[in-house]
């Protein structure tokens, strides 16, 4: 493991199941009396993005670790087998949990999940490790689970707007289009294939895979967000039915002001959630 920084945040390099390195960030609290947490990004977001609520998290005892997955941000300066987001969850997160665990093996596990990265956790064979989820707008990407007429604009983006383009030129420019950042070729044709079917996970002959879900017994906290469009509530109930072991508590929040949407739980607009989830978080 390389690592360089200072203070509390160290930027580290870890290796994915298939030794694939990958860039990722340890946030160390004063005293390590606190579980440590691994942050599952959604897709095309950096690491950084999470950092806010790392530092919110370390501040309260916790070790904290981000990262990014291959092709993605920081990651992209290594070379990599390869693979879509099959391989982010099977390889990468798993990865990812494995170095949180070597880092404290007595120490409880918990995972703070953002939209796609709540469904890799549940391709990860070493989940069953996970005491405890705080899933934020994790949700099953088949588009027919959100309301008209947004259903009927999904359906073109992954039949033509998302696939087409990332054929063409290699890759997904979500960068030009300020849809995050830019998704590898793999990554890019395997959601759009997935969020097709109404079995979503499925492989490149269309066939599902079952992934590792029923390995979790932990708990998870899912949060939906009234003004969420990108993550309705019955498609973030369609993939907590997959976790048939856990102990799913909902939790709903309904912004009286501010907009949270789907990315403003981790930016200020969210921060007045961040304590009782925390609280949760570490004593679940």
């Amino acid at each position: 493991m390389n690592h360089a920084g200072d203070g509390n945040m160290r930027s580290v390099t870890i290796a994915a199941r298939d030794g694939a390195s990958l860039a990722a960030t340890l946030f160390s609290p004063q005293q390590s009396e606190g579980p440590v947490v691994v942050i599952a990004g959604a897709i095309a977001v950096k690491q950084k993005f999470y950092e806010r609520l790392a530092q919110f998290l370390a501040a309260r005892g916790c070790r904290v670790l981000t990262f990014d997955y291959r092709g993605v941000g920081a990651s992209r300066r290594f070379e990599s087998p390869g693979g879509g987001l099959r391989a982010w969850g099977e390889q990468d997160l798993a990865g990812a949990l494995d170095h949180a665990l070597a880092l404290a093996p007595d120490a409880p596990l918990r995972v703070v999940a953002h939209s796609v990265g709540g469904q890799l956790v549940g391709l990860a064979e070493n989940n069953h490790s996970i005491r405890a989820m705080l899933a934020i707008s994790t949700q099953i990407g088949d588009w027919r689970l959100w309301p008209a007429p947004s259903k009927y604009a999904l359906w073109l983006f992954w039949n033509a707007l998302l696939p087409i383009p990332a054929a063409v030129l290699g890759y997904f420019p979500a960068a030009r289009l300020r849809l995050g950042e830019d998704l590898p070729k793999e990554a890019a044709l395997e959601w759009a294939r997935w969020c097709r079917s109404p079995d979503y996970f499925v492989d490149a002959a269309g066939r599902p895979f079952p992934g590792c879900f029923d390995g979790f017994t932990g708990s998870i906290r899912a949060l939906t967000i009234a003004d969420d469009w990108m993550a309705p509530k019955p498609a973030v109930e369609a993939l907590m039915r997959r976790y048939r072991r856990a102990q799913i508590e909902p939790m709903a929040i309904r912004p009286a002001a501010k907009t949270i949407g789907h990315f403003g739980f981790f930016r200020e607009a969210g921060r007045p959630y961040w304590e009782d989830c925390a609280r949760w978080l570490i004593d679940a």
